[in-house]
């Protein structure tokens, strides 16, 4: 059996299973630049939907690690109808991250609302005049964006208000969904709460793009 009429059947299969058990959600693909992706100007109908978490990635890697915290599920809908970078919203908001050839569609389960921001280059060269002005305050180019912040390490000793004392430094994984090369080192990552995030690596893979943010202290 080649290969183009193998990943037929598997869309036909997904698309009649997605009729018998799924749940309509909205789907939505939104346009450049990437603002509020889920607001109704992107909305392009309902379509069934279900998922699953996979269970079947290879033991100890990166992806199956994650599944301890639900973050990537299976997608059992329509496939020609989908591409990378969806969302499907109904009671929970996934993002489209995956669609490999033979292979079920994988999406990021978003639990959090995050803004993106860089603080702008100084580009004046030469020696500067002393200024007590603020830095300028940093640059929004991405907002609204769904994604999810999972702690991964604490570094140093809870701070304990004395002189010399190390504070604890908090680190997540971040995960969301942009263009590749979008998201630098040093840029800011902001929550729905307010809470600050400094980029501290970023990597795009097959499920999305992952950063590892540290908490900035307010």
């Amino acid at each position: 059996m080649d290969g183009a009429l193998l990943q037929s059947k598997i869309a036909y299969g997904l698309q009649k299973a997605a009729s018998a058990v799924g749940t309509l959600h909205t789907q939505y693909r939104p346009g450049t630049p990437i603002n509020n992706p889920i607001s109704p100007v992107y909305a392009l109908g309902q379509i069934p939907c279900a998922f699953t978490l996979n269970n079947g990635m290879k033991p100890g890697s990166w992806a199956a690690q994650t599944q301890q915290n639900q973050l990537f599920w299976q997608v059992i809908a329509p496939v020609a109808q989908l591409q990378v970078g969806d969302y499907l919203v109904a009671q929970n908001t996934y993002c489209v991250v995956g669609l490999d050839a033979l292979m079920i569609p994988m999406a990021l389960r978003c639990t959090q609302t995050l803004t993106f921001s860089r603080q702008p280059k100084e580009t004046a060269a030469g020696l500067q005049p002393y200024s007590a002005l603020a830095a300028p305050a940093p640059v929004v180019y991405a907002q609204g964006i769904p994604g999810v912040l999972n702690i991964k390490k604490e570094t140093g000793r809870p701070q304990a208000a004395l002189p010399g004392d190390a504070s604890l430094r908090a680190f997540y994984a971040c995960n969301f969904y942009l263009p590749d090369g979008l998201v630098q080192h040093r840029d800011i990552v902001t929550d729905e709460n307010g809470t600050r995030y400094q980029v501290v690596s970023v990597s795009s893979g097959l499920l999305g793009t992952q950063a590892l943010v540290e908490v900035l202290e307010s």
